[in-house]
């Protein structure tokens, strides 16, 4: 007979933090729907999904398709959607910068997403494919 128990547990009003878990699996095993699972020091935090990764790891999400690599995704979609974030301490350091951000958030104010024709059509395109072949 296995011995199932957990190390510890500590919990707040909005966070519940397994330090180190053990069972049937062997130490540092969860049981999960699909059998045991190797598990690290995990956070859920019931407010919003945290998602932190060991030893300044990467983070990343790992699905049936593919993984997909967090600091990438948040930098790509950024960049496509013209996207700054408000650096309130570096934007007190550096007054050019904080002038530079409020005309950013006027100009994003006052402007709608419309996506580029072209890019629609391509997109579309390639989607039509993808469920075509995927049939």
């Amino acid at each position: 007979m296995s011995q199932n128990k957990m190390k510890y547990i500590t919990t707040s009003p909005q966070n519940v933090t397994i330090h180190a878990i053990g069972g049937g699996g062997g130490s540092g095993s969860i049981l999960t729907n699909s059998g045991w699972s190797v598990a690290p020091s995990t956070t859920i935090n019931t407010a919003i999904l945290s998602i932190k990764p060991n030893d300044n790891g990467d983070a990343i999400i790992e699905t049936n398709k593919g993984k997909i690599y967090l600091d990438d995704f948040y930098k790509e979609v950024c960049e496509r959607m013209c996207l700054i974030f408000e650096d309130k301490k570096l934007h007190e350091k550096n007054p050019t910068l904080k002038d530079a951000y409020e005309k950013y958030m006027q100009a994003k104010n006052d402007t709608s997403i419309k996506i580029d024709p072209q890019l629609r059509e391509a997109y579309d395109t390639y989607k039509s494919l993808l469920a075509v072949i995927q049939e």
